[in-house]
């Protein structure tokens, strides 16, 4: 199998999928206007901000990506600095 017949083959993957999802699912189907449930945007807002889950579950990731992003801006100067690496070693 060529490069095409691989660029083929997801292309008639994702087509499918596409298909299968529009049909299959609730929340793609097209519903009639007055059949959809009315959804209030604030009070989603409200209930995500009180809740301590989501609190928590943002403070976890916000610290991660603090220390992943301070590692990724100091380790350069560690390595370069440091352990003596040149620019070019180093990239």
């Amino acid at each position: 199998m060529g490069i095409k017949g691989v660029f083929t083959s997801l292309l008639v993957m994702a087509v499918s999928l596409l298909f299968y999802v529009g049909m299959a699912l609730p929340e793609t189907r097209i519903v009639l206007a007055n059949d959809r449930p009315q959804i209030s945007s604030l009070k989603v807002v409200r209930r995500l901000l009180i809740s301590p889950k989501i609190w928590v579950y943002g403070l976890l990731i916000s610290g991660v990506n603090g220390i992943l992003f301070s590692y990724y801006a100091e380790t350069s100067f560690i390595l370069i600095d440091h352990f003596k690496l040149t620019a070019v070693q180093y990239g």
